[in-house]
């Protein structure tokens, strides 16, 4: 009998933690995005020097899953720039919903 898949919901971290942030080394895992938003999101995954980089857009409504590494950090912002959240994936499945709260 397979084992259970474990699906984590990632927190959002403030935005004030983008320039002490960095992506660390772990095993692949997936990760899930869900944009329950009415625009599209941008994915950016800040590097091992804290560095963005694109890795994506998520139209309104839809989902997206990927691969990443456990400990790799993933920075979501809304089309017009707004900032969403920065979310740290873990070694299990990461899912994160975005929705269409606003963050200072």
């Amino acid at each position: 009998m397979p084992g259970k898949i474990v699906v984590t919901d990632l927190k959002p971290r403030p935005a004030i933690v983008e320039r002490q942030i960095k992506s660390g080394s772990g095993p692949m895992t997936p990760i899930i995005f869900e944009n329950r938003t009415d625009m599209r999101v941008h994915l950016y995954w800040p590097d091992f020097k804290g560095a963005r980089t694109e890795r994506g857009i998520v139209a309104p409504g839809t989902t997206r899953c990927d691969c990443t590494y456990a400990s790799h950090a993933w920075l979501v912002q809304h089309e017009d720039g707004a900032f969403i959240g920065i979310y740290v994936a873990d070694h299990t499945v990461s899912r994160i919903v975005i929705r269409n709260e606003r963050k200072p």
